[in-house]
């Protein structure tokens, strides 16, 4: 609620016409010495005046409908005519937005992919896999990791050119030392 109409609000007089609410307000606080500041107070004070207004409005409707009538929380036939529109609606029927978004990863290379394996990625499919079903596991840097909730999706689009050849360069495998470059690349 803006200040204007607050403080107008609280200016106005009480039904009785002999004390202004800032009044009532301020008599409360020096009849309850707990402590509270103007604002709580204030605060209080709105509350219960919001609390009486929705008492007034549900009384004030219960009597301006008298002719409804509910029998076990069900409204009559009677009552219920009228309340649905002639013609059928559908809030689903039309939509062009997404319902349901699906959440995932349209691009994920493993250690078997150059690419990945050559800038220290050592996982591989399977690994990937449960980590995108939301299963812990241990990254690259040997740190146990986990998604806050499980991928939706995934694609694994490792490269087959060069597959699996960081792998087999990081361990020392015998058919890429034996090549000068492989051995180059080995020791680093």
């Amino acid at each position: 609620m803006p200040l204007v109409p607050l403080t107008h609000h609280l200016q106005e007089e009480n039904s009785l016409g002999k004390h202004s609410k800032i009044d009532i307000l301020l008599n409360i606080i020096d009849h309850f010495p707990t402590g509270l500041t103007l604002d709580e107070v204030v605060f209080g004070f709105i509350k219960m005046e919001v609390q009486m207004l929705r008492l007034i409005l549900c009384t004030a409707l219960t009597a301006a409908i008298p002719h409804i009538s509910f029998a076990d929380g069900v409204p009559s036939k009677e009552a219920a005519e009228g309340t649905f529109p002639d013609k059928p609606f559908s809030p689903y029927a039309n939509r062009t937005f997404p319902e349901r978004p699906l959440w995932g990863d349209t691009h994920l290379h493993t250690g078997l992919s150059l690419d990945a394996g050559a800038f220290g990625n050592t996982l591989l499919p399977d690994t990937a896999w449960r980590f995108a079903k939301g299963e812990q596991v241990i990254s690259s840097t040997g740190q146990p990791v986990r998604l806050a909730r499980p991928l939706d999706w995934m694609v694994l689009t490792d490269h087959t050119d060069l597959m699996g050849f960081a792998p087999d360069l990081q361990a020392g495998k015998p058919g890429v030392l034996a090549d000068p470059k492989g051995l180059e690349w080995y020791e680093g």
